[in-house]
């Protein structure tokens, strides 16, 4: 299941599947991975980025009380 989420709410653990934004806004090759290194974490959340789009299926879901971001 995809979820679109804030930057801000990012953990380890979270399987990336799409930036919210053009691929020059962010550091990465790629867009569909699982966050696993706190400097990739901080890269994300340093870049102009301000939405992601997560697939729970694949990783960690959001903290409870955390709700799904409005397109």
């Amino acid at each position: 299941m995809l979820k679109k989420i804030s930057v801000e709410h990012l953990t380890l653990g979270m399987h990336l599947h799409e930036f919210c934004g053009s691929w020059m806004e962010h550091p990465f090759w790629r867009t569909k991975f699982v966050l696993r290194d706190q400097k990739d974490l901080d890269a994300v959340r340093a870049s102009s980025i301000r939405q992601v789009w997560i697939d729970v299926s694949k990783g960690l879901d959001t903290s409870e009380g955390v709700t799904q971001e409005a397109n």
